[in-house]
């Protein structure tokens, strides 16, 4: 019992170094790309051009993303160097991730993330229908990450689940939304 739980806080402390980055390169990819499957499946563009502007999103906002992070991480650093004595840095130093392990988990993260939403437009299905095994697909994973920040935070995994299904279904309305006003409006 003693080694399961040494085995799970040794988990714990893995995952915690990198929740920020797992927890921001998933929500961001899904948020992202379930509003432009959404908005532009309601503006009645084609699969062709859908997984076009996903593909464009997902490779250059991980890049973004990932240099984002290494650039708060180092910046966060040189803060903490700067304002803390040496023996609290040291043990903040422990509790941090690398800042290049932390960017290419970032980026890792964000690019599996933003191909979920994208996986049922390489079945051929019609948009509406792919766009709707996409939102279901970003819910499922929304729930699965929230479960995981809960189990790493040791928080509770209902209220973590709900709060990343609530924010991606708001991502999904807001992409229908902006794209049933272009598709009205002629825009597409």
């Amino acid at each position: 019992m003693a080694g399961a739980k040494q085995t799970l806080s040794h988990r714990q402390s893995l995952f915690g170094q990198f929740i920020r980055d797992i927890v921001f390169g998933t929500n961001d990819a899904l948020l992202t790309n379930i509003g432009i499957i959404t908005g532009f499946t309601a503006s009645l563009v084609s699969n062709r051009l859908i997984v076009l502007a996903v593909l464009v999103d997902i490779f250059t906002s991980a890049f973004a993303m990932a240099t984002g992070t290494y650039l708060s991480r180092t910046s966060e650093d040189d803060y903490l160097t700067a304002r803390l004595e040496k023996e609290t840095k040291s043990g903040v130093d422990k509790a941090l991730a690398n800042p290049f392990v932390a960017a290419a988990v970032m980026w890792v993260v964000y690019v599996i993330s933003g191909f979920i939403p994208l996986l049922p437009f390489f079945f051929g299905l019609p948009p509406t229908d792919a766009a709707k095994w996409a939102v279901v697909l970003g819910a499922l994973t929304f729930l699965v990450v929230g479960i995981f920040k809960g189990k790493v935070t040791n928080t509770s995994l209902k209220k973590s689940a709900a709060q990343f299904f609530i924010l991606g279904t708001f991502a999904a309305l807001i992409g229908y939304g902006i794209g049933t006003l272009a598709s009205h409006s002629g825009i597409n």
